[in-house]
């Protein structure tokens, strides 16, 4: 009986071990995106980027495919973390609205986010996300404010037997007066017949 038992442990022992994911991982590769010059904007950029991909497993410190976050309060249902978005850096050459007017630095929007998860199942969670983010623009040499974003949203994930996964999203986004006059506001001098 004790030879059975100690041959159950040690063919039980990889497969425990197979069950736990490392500290970290390191990949990448290489995406095609098609992305607006900003929200609301009618052109289009694509880009050609490199995807690095880093997944790591901390307590507080946490990176996978969905999202780069720090933890700092959690329970089963709901938890508090910092909330990360961006924005591309837009010129303002080639036609459009903004023709003759200063190109738009790219933007960091960083703050905290209350998720909850008000819906969880085996096979589906529905998560209620309220992040409220600062917005700075930058191009390396200054940085300014330009103001805050708040994005309530209801996050849908479902997951299927075959290892797929479906997620949709659907909210809305509030900014402050700032934060709109930075991407649609025009100066005086650059107010002409169309552009107000």
């Amino acid at each position: 009986m004790m030879r059975f038992l100690a041959a159950c442990l040690l063919l039980a022992a990889p497969l425990a071990h197979a069950e736990e994911a490392p500290l970290w991982e390191l990949g990448g590769g290489v995406a095609g995106v098609s992305f607006p010059d900003y929200r609301g904007s009618a052109r289009q950029r694509e880009y050609l980027l490199p995807v690095p991909m880093f997944v790591y497993r901390g307590e507080v410190f946490q990176a996978d495919r969905d999202r780069v976050r720090g933890v700092f309060y959690r329970t089963e249902r709901a938890e508090i973390d910092v909330s990360i978005n961006g924005s591309v850096p837009v010129e303002s050459d080639g036609g459009g609205a903004r023709e003759g007017m200063p190109d738009l630095d790219p933007t960091l929007e960083i703050g905290p986010s209350f998720n909850w998860k008000f819906l969880q199942a085996p096979r589906h969670t529905v998560t209620l996300r309220l992040p409220v983010r600062a917005v700075i623009a930058s191009d390396l040499r200054n940085f300014q404010g330009a103001g805050v974003l708040a994005n309530p949203n209801l996050n849908l994930d479902v997951r299927f037997d075959d290892g797929w996964k479906l997620g949709l999203q659907a909210g809305a986004l509030f900014g402050s007066r700032r934060y709109h006059d930075y991407f649609y506001g025009v100066a005086a001098e650059h107010a002409r017949p169309g552009r107000p």
